[in-house]
């Protein structure tokens, strides 16, 4: 199989590592000399690449044909995700978590001293992690897709108005003022993703965003609430005026969006 002609469609180098069942990372042709894309190789033949400068991800066959990513996905869960996840323990207490007041839910895992956040999709599957120290420092799952995912806070409301929010804090103190489905999108850059799906299934989703330039922009296009002073989130007003004034401040700022 000519790997190297496959990945040049879809904009990848071919780096010489034929190992299977792993991401492989590797460069662009683009940015030949910085490692801005990977590829996952199944025993079926199937290659699973993703470009992480441009957030282009797909899947392609030994012909080149463009295969279903989901049945890929899947096959790449079923090898690889299981053990990442099952080894985690159970969360029970976090520096990170206490420092931003954040309520401990059930599916919170602990990675040696870092805090392990599942990603999922809207299919229901865990498709990757966030890390997070207990500095703050955070880090995605290494080869894993990020575009689309979300963690989901939820207390199995009705109510078609949800929150989106940029990072878990952020949306755990959205979460406990609302108690609101709150979805975590990790990135600026993802929100719209999550946004435009959750449309799509009915919902009204409003966005928390941050006091910030990024936080500014979004707002401008999308059904949003900014919430606190210049360069804070929902989170820092959470820890700075408690619970009961964020919620009354979060709720007349959604009335007034009608």
């Amino acid at each position: 199989m000519n790997y190297e002609s496959l990945l040049i469609r879809v904009g990848l180098i071919f780096n010489g590592n034929y190992k299977k069942n792993i991401w492989i990372s590797c460069s662009t042709i683009d940015k030949p000399g910085k490692k801005k894309g990977s590829y996952f190789i199944t025993d079926e033949g199937f290659i699973l690449w993703k470009n992480w400068r441009t957030g282009e991800h797909g899947a392609i066959s030994d012909y080149g044909l463009r295969v279903n990513k989901k049945v890929i996905y899947k096959k790449i869960e079923e090898k690889t995700l299981p053990p990442l996840v099952l080894k985690f323990m159970k969360c029970t207490s976090h520096n990170y978590l206490e420092r931003k007041k954040c309520v401990l839910t059930d599916n919170l895992m602990i990675n040696y001293d870092n805090l392990v956040i599942p990603m999922h999709d809207f299919e229901g599957n865990v498709m990757s992690y966030q890390s997070i120290n207990k500095d703050g420092g955070k880090l995605f799952a290494k080869g894993r897709p990020t575009k689309g995912l979300f963690h989901l806070l939820s207390n199995n409301s009705d109510s078609k108005t949800v929150f989106i929010t940029e990072g878990y804090a952020t949306g755990n103190a959205v979460y406990q003022c609302s108690k609101y489905d709150t979805y975590v999108s990790f990135s600026a850059s993802n929100i719209l993703n999550v946004y435009n799906k959750l449309s799509k299934f009915g919902c009204r989703p409003i966005v928390v965003c941050d006091n910030d330039p990024v936080g500014t922009d979004l707002s401008n296009s999308l059904l949003s609430v900014i919430i606190g002073n210049k360069g804070e989130d929902f989170n820092d007003v959470f820890i700075r005026v408690g619970k009961c004034q964020a919620t009354a401040l979060l709720l007349d700022h959604v009335k007034l969006l009608g």
